[in-house]
């Protein structure tokens, strides 16, 4: 694939940067402290009281069991379109934004933030799952719908504009809550970002090879 350097340097270069604020992280958290509180105390303050429940229902979203739905029914449909490539690639990246949340936080052991709690938040707080999954997710399924949906319909737009704003949201929400920092979020943005696109040449070229093959529409 002639893009496909384009997609692994995008990828990278997230990572490059994501293990850069890792670092910091690990050795140096008091560097970035100041920062995160500062951020998410004007982020909390800001805000009408209406968006705490809001931000409480929107957050579901990024919870380990409805993320695994919110996988594995988009890929059974993708299945059974005979949209095989579709399916492999959102199942892979969710499997990898998985790992990647276990390995990340065992790795780096950040504490979540002291402030008050919206919602029952365990575990360590660097990276963001809700934000990782979010970006892997929805954006695999974005990926999917962009190059599939008619560009004329109008319907890509509309699909594309939910899904960006559904990752936005499912993000902010876990600083609004007060269970991650925005660096934190920051961090998973990135790495689901990283493993969109370092995966994207290798979908690309499955989807190509099988339609060409006609192991798939």
């Amino acid at each position: 694939m002639k893009n496909k350097e384009t997609y692994l340097l995008r990828g990278t270069f997230a990572l490059v940067i994501f293990v850069c604020m890792g670092y910091v992280i690990k050795f140096y958290p008091e560097t970035v402290l100041s920062f995160d509180q500062t951020v998410q105390a004007k982020f909390r303050n800001d805000l009408p009281s209406f968006w705490t429940d809001f931000f409480q229902n929107i957050t579901v979203l990024g919870n380990p069991p409805v993320q695994l739905a919110l996988t594995i029914f988009p890929a059974l449909v993708f299945w059974l379109k005979k949209w095989r490539a579709e399916a492999y690639y959102l199942l892979i990246s969710a499997s990898l934004a998985g790992l990647a949340i276990v390995v990340f936080k065992s790795v780096y052991q950040r504490p979540r933030p002291s402030i008050p709690h919206l919602v029952s938040a365990s575990g360590y707080s660097f990276p963001s799952g809700h934000a990782l999954g979010a970006m892997v997710i929805f954006g695999a399924i974005l990926i999917v719908c962009y190059q599939r949906l008619n560009q004329r319909s109008g319907l890509r737009l509309i699909v594309s504009l939910v899904l960006t704003s559904l990752i936005v949201l499912v993000a902010l929400s876990r600083v609004y809550l007060g269970v991650h920092y925005p660096i934190d979020i920051l961090s998973g943005l990135l790495v689901g970002y990283a493993i969109l696109n370092m995966l994207f040449p290798y979908y690309d070229r499955w989807r190509f090879k099988w339609r060409f093959q006609a192991k798939q529409k």
